[in-house]
């Protein structure tokens, strides 16, 4: 998967959210996740695994279940796929890749935390 397809899943999946259109979102991950990508960068690919982590969040609020739902699992354990997979930042890089990855790390760590949390972890 190369940026411009990240940016197009990430795209649909934030307007599926934004517009609570829950089918259409169940959807797209269903689609996703039955496929095998190769990622051009391993930022990328987190940030992939970050967005299946919301996908799986949001359908997880939607549907109201229980604290061990099966959607709740999932966003855990690709919030934890994507902290994995992000690179370490290596200082001698360019300000903004370093700026890219401590941000991106950020945002699956405190998602990841709620999410824990309401695991009741």
């Amino acid at each position: 998967m190369v940026k411009d397809e990240l940016e197009e899943f990430s795209k649909l999946a934030d307007q599926y959210i934004i517009t609570c259109d829950h089918a259409s979102l169940a959807a797209l991950v269903e689609s996703y996740t039955k496929q095998d990508f190769t990622f051009s960068h391993p930022l990328y690919e987190a940030h992939y695994l970050y967005c299946l982590g919301n996908c799986y969040s949001k359908l997880y609020e939607t549907r109201k279940t229980e604290w061990y739902s099966d959607d709740l699992m999932k966003s855990v354990i690709f919030y934890r796929k994507a902290i994995h997979t992000l690179p370490k930042a290596n200082w001698q890089e360019h300000v903004n890749n370093i700026h890219a990855y401590d941000s991106l790390r950020s945002m699956i760590e405190t998602n990841l935390a709620n999410r824990l949390s309401s695991q009741g972890r």
